[in-house]
C-alpha cells in the first residue's frame, strides 16, 4: 500500500495493518494521534520540573504503540476512543509512578477544551464539538456525586483520597466510580 493510500485509510483499517507488520501504517496512526496526545499531555503538570513534557509525550505515546498492539473492533469502541484511554491509562501510571514529583490537573472541565492549534481547521471543529458533546452527555447522565467522584478520579486521586475529599466511604466511591463507568460506557 503507497502513503498516500495510508492517509485515506481509515484507523481501524490501519490498526489491522499494523499489527500485521506495516510500519507505514503504524506510523500513520501515531502521527493522527499526535494531536490527542499533546491533549492529554497537556493536562499534566509537574511541580518541580523534573518530570519535563517529553516524559509524558513519550508515555502517551508507548499507550497508543500498545493500543495499536490489542485494539479489537468487535468491541464496539473506535480505534481513536480505544487509543486516547490507553494513553490516558499510561500517563495515569506513569504519574502514581512519579507522584512525588508530578501532579496531575485533569478534570472533565479540562477535558471540554481541546488544543485547536493542530490538525485540519474544519476535522478539529467537528473533532471539537463532538467531543464537547460526549462530555455534556457524561455530565448529564451522572449524579452530583458520580461526577464529583469521577473528576477525583481523573485528577489522579486514590479512592482513600477521594474518600476524604468527598466524605463518602471508601465502599460509596467504589459504586459511584463503577455507576459512573457503566452509565459512559452506555453512551458509547
Amino acid at each position: 500500500m503507497q502513503s498516500d493510500d495510508m492517509k485515506t485509510c481509515s484507523d481501524e483499517a490501519l490498526a489491522k495493518l499494523s499489527r500485521n507488520g506495516n510500519r507505514e501504517a503504524e506510523n500513520e496512526l501515531v502521527v493522527r494521534a499526535l494531536p490527542t496526545v499533546k491533549f492529554l499531555v497537556g493536562t499534566f503538570s509537574s511541580t518541580d520540573n523534573s518530570v519535563g513534557e517529553d516524559d509524558f509525550i513519550q508515555e502517551a505515546l508507548l499507550g497508543v504503540l500498545s493500543a495499536i498492539n490489542s485494539y479489537n473492533p468487535e468491541r464496539g469502541a473506535s480505534f481513536m476512543t480505544f487509543a486516547s484511554r490507553c494513553a490516558l491509562n499510561r500517563l495515569l501510571s506513569f504519574i502514581k509512578k512519579t507522584s512525588a514529583h508530578s501532579l496531575p490537573v485533569v478534570g472533565l472541565d479540562i477535558l471540554c477544551t481541546a488544543d485547536s492549534s493542530v490538525g485540519e481547521p474544519d476535522e478539529q471543529i467537528e473533532a471539537d464539538e463532538s467531543y464537547k458533546k460526549f462530555i455534556q452527555s457524561i455530565r448529564d447522565s451522572l449524579t452530583e456525586t458520580e461526577l464529583k467522584v469521577l473528576n477525583c478520579y481523573l485528577r489522579g486521586l486514590s479512592y482513600d483520597k477521594i474518600s476524604l475529599e468527598t466524605g463518602l466511604s471508601l465502599k460509596a466511591v467504589d459504586n459511584a466510580l463503577f455507576r459512573a463507568r457503566k452509565k459512559i460506557k452506555a453512551l458509547r
